[in-house]
């Protein structure tokens, strides 16, 4: 993997707040004597579901008061099955037997998966470690082992219905942002690194639009995967560790040769980002997330700002765009089609959220007119972000006038 040497871990504020924001790591076991999901015959499946959902409920590491079992059928199902398979943390399998699937939450960024390719996968996510995630999962497995028998092969561990979990079970993911690699054009080569390390590396967001190009991934969103389950779970938790390591080293220094060289280069590339953000009237999911991230970086670098809620909402905006509670933020088909129909063909500023819902004024109708030739929520919120930023952007060019109009308008 290409290295661009260590460097003093000396770096200016918030510079590296997205480098790698987030660790999981799962166990999968399963239950013996039982066909794998694949082949359970629905009732069985079922069976099995419940079994498993009442020792996981009984065990004394879950917190049963914040503890959420979610079936088909229970309102917040398919919205978590929907993000969860967006990032890649269930598999097509989980949707194909939906029926006699389950989640649990425990409140606490552990979930328990019940019959996907396995009948149990104990997930453990956060902003800690490998080390950490890998604790948190094997404690809560070896809890659940207690109340339910897992089966096990004397010569190779836990059994799995994919061979790429026999072993140990254990698995590790760790989620970087690449943007210091891809925008000095340096990413491809570290991308083919991990590949030869025999590590798998994949896009955090698993978009259906990106499916002939794997490894173009929106917002430059990477996530790092183990492949390795057999032997001491100490050992491939250390020899993970230290490639995530490495990669952080990469993106960090990657990060510094842009400020201390390249700046006029990064400015420009955020200022188009957010440009396009705050004029758009459609955009793809990825595009709006090339945009969130690229947002989330020029806040990192400290070239723009935000504060209050302003800040909250560009934080939460890559998973917002990807939650179906914002599919339905736009008027009817037909009102849309109209308003933009009859619409200006120029940049125009977008009222806050609630403007135009129930006043009488002039104001109000012209904030619901723009609202609604807005053609998707991705355009919606990423202009509702984009707008605030524009004028510093346009300052950091030098267009004081355009800015000061900007500002009237407002």
């Amino acid at each position: 993997m290409a290295s661009s040497g260590r460097r003093a871990a000396v770096s200016p504020p918030r510079l590296f707040n997205t480098v790698r924001f987030g660790s999981r790591a799962t166990q999968h076991r399963n239950l013996p004597g039982a066909l794998f999901p694949e082949r359970l015959p629905p009732e069985e499946m079922k069976r099995l579901r419940d079994k498993v959902c009442d020792a996981v409920m009984a065990a004394p590491s879950v917190p049963g008061r914040k503890a959420e079992v979610l079936r088909l059928g229970d309102p917040g199902f398919e919205p978590a099955v929907a993000r969860m398979a967006g990032r890649g943390e269930i598999t097509r399998d989980f949707a194909a037997h939906a029926a006699g699937a389950a989640l649990i939450h425990t409140g606490d960024g552990t979930s328990i998966i019940i019959n996907d390719e396995d009948h149990l996968v104990v997930s453990c996510q956060g902003e800690g470690t490998l080390t950490e995630q890998a604790r948190r999962a094997g404690a809560m497995a070896r809890a659940l082992e207690k109340r339910l028998p897992f089966a096990t092969h004397p010569a190779y561990g836990y059994l799995s219905a994919n061979p790429d979990n026999l072993g140990t079970g254990l698995r590790l993911y760790c989620t970087f942002s690449f943007f210091g690699l891809f925008l000095n054009k340096e990413l491809d080569a570290v991308l083919r690194g991990i590949e030869r390390l025999g590590l798998n590396v994949y896009p955090l967001y698993l978009l259906s639009e990106k499916e002939d190009n794997p490894l173009e991934a929106p917002g430059c969103c990477y996530v790092v995967a183990s492949t390795q389950t057999m032997g001491r779970e100490s050992d491939i938790i250390e020899g993970m560790e230290h490639v995530c390591e490495e990669l952080e080293i990469a993106e960090t220094n990657a990060r510094l040769r842009l400020v201390d060289s390249r700046m006029p280069m990064l400015v420009d590339f955020l200022t188009r980002s957010v440009a396009v953000g705050s004029t758009a009237v459609q955009m793809t999911e990825s595009e709006g997330l090339d945009i969130a991230h690229a947002i989330l970086l020029g806040i990192d670098f400290g070239l723009l700002e935000l504060s209050g809620d302003d800040q909250e909402m560009a934080l939460n905006a890559p998973t917002l765009m990807t939650h179906a509670a914002l599919s339905q933020i736009v008027p009817p088909e037909a009102e849309t089609k109209s308003a933009v129909k009859d619409a200006p063909v120029q940049p125009m500023l977008i009222p806050e959220v609630g403007e135009g819902d129930g006043g009488g004024d002039g104001e109000s109708a012209d904030g619901a007119a723009e609202f609604a030739g807005l053609r998707n929520s991705r355009a919606f919120l990423m202009r509702q972000l984009a707008i605030k930023l524009l004028p510093q952007c346009l300052e950091k060019l030098g267009y004081k006038a355009v800015v000061k109009e900007i500002r009237s308008r407002r």
